[in-house]
């Protein structure tokens, strides 16, 4: 099983493999092993991975038990608790503000 949620947390964050195997206290080549699915990362190593990221061990299998919520919904519920009380509820007023605006006012994507 190809671990895809390691290479996305680790580029997303800007860590090297090289980096992110320091702080695991793994080799470099382990860590490469666990992205490209040729090894299996220990459960104790896999906790302090999703303890690093501050995910949950499910999304970090990319596991979709999150309560019904995509891959997308549990990224911003996860990013949206390590916020303070401030930030969330600026965040909140955002979404409030951009969900209330008219069809016509709202800028739309093109693919």
């Amino acid at each position: 099983m190809k671990l895809i949620k390691l290479k996305e947390l680790r580029e997303k964050n800007n860590y090297t493999q090289i980096e992110l195997a320091n702080k695991l206290k793994i080799e470099q080549n382990t860590y490469s092993n666990y992205e490209n699915g040729k090894t299996q990362p220990k459960l104790k190593t896999l906790i302090e991975i999703a303890d690093f990221y501050q995910v949950t061990l499910d999304y970090l299998l990319d596991r979709n038990i999150n309560g019904g919520l995509s891959s997308l919904e549990y990224e911003l519920l996860s990013m949206f608790r390590t916020l303070n009380e401030f930030e969330q509820t600026r965040v909140i007023e955002f979404v409030r503000f951009e969900t209330q605006l008219p069809e016509n006012l709202k800028i739309k994507q093109t693919n």
